[in-house]
């Protein structure tokens, strides 16, 4: 007798606490749904002229056949060169893709399968996967938030559904690869392919292009005056990438392969100055 009431008390114990426990959960699920709705129409407006305006200024003086020459450059803390899109090589663009986000075309802002692993890796206090998109990535980098936090990633994925609403694709990725860090202090693809190969980036070449795409995930891990090695197992982890997602031929991939392995960048003089 004393047992079946000890169980007959033990199981209404149980039963209030579960409905305690729905209660609560119900009223704290209801609030972050609401909160997070809150955030529907949240948006940014990227004005790509005056992005144009921040950039780094030129100073030519006329050689001895009077043509203009560049003389020096004026930036401050970061160098950027805006280059237009037509002039950005398909292999930087396929590059970027390839390594960043290889769903860019298909999804509308957010790819959801990442951002599900990212969710839990932040609720499991593992900060490490990277589930954005380079939609979301270009909005961190227009507003500056690298907060990490549920609240700032449910916001960028608003603001990347309705900016993937105004703007193409082609405008997303060319804003993306004038803007982002490319390491030792270069602002877009331009000034770090000036930088690191003495060059414009319209004339780079398949691993070139590899190269530089490979240090945004972590500038200053993967910049190549300062990491030369890390920078080679990134760029042919680009490289394979783009290979596997069928954006380059078998024997473009060998070439580019072979053309990593005797890679030259610009070097730096004892005061870390670039020569």
């Amino acid at each position: 007798f004393k047992l079946k009431e000890s169980m007959k008390i033990l199981g209404k114990f149980i039963f209030t606490s579960l409905m305690i426990l729905g209660v609560t959960g119900t009223i704290i699920l209801s609030y972050v749904i609401f909160y997070v709705i809150g955030f529907y129409g949240d948006s940014i407006h990227y004005d790509m002229r005056a992005a144009k305006l921040h950039l780094t200024s030129m100073i030519y003086i006329n050689d001895e056949n009077n043509d203009p020459k560049e003389y020096d450059r004026v930036y401050k803390g970061e160098n950027r060169i805006w280059v237009e899109f037509n002039d950005i090589p398909q292999y930087m663009k396929d590059a970027i893709i390839a390594i960043e986000d290889k769903r860019f075309m298909e999804h509308h802002g957010v790819d959801w399968v990442r951002t599900s692993g990212a969710f839990f890796s932040l609720m499991s206090s593992k900060n490490s996967y990277g589930g954005s998109t380079l939609t979301q990535q270009l909005i961190k980098n227009l507003t500056e938030n690298n907060e990490v936090s549920i609240i700032r990633k449910a916001k960028e994925i608003f603001r990347a559904l309705n900016f993937e609403k105004e703007y193409s694709k082609d405008e997303i990725l060319g804003a993306y690869l004038n803007v982002v860090s490319f390491g030792s202090g270069q602002r877009g693809v331009e000034s770090a392919a000036n930088l690191y190969f003495g060059k414009k980036i319209k004339d780079c070449s398949l691993i070139e292009c590899a190269a530089i795409a490979g240090i945004t995930q972590n500038p200053v891990a993967y910049t190549p005056l300062l990491n030369p090695q890390k920078n080679k197992e990134r760029r042919e982890l680009v490289l394979y990438e783009m290979f596997s997602q069928g954006k380059i031929s078998d024997q473009e991939y060998k070439s580019a392969l072979d053309e990593s392995s005797k890679m030259q960048f610009k070097s730096l003089d004892e005061n870390n100055e670039v020569v």
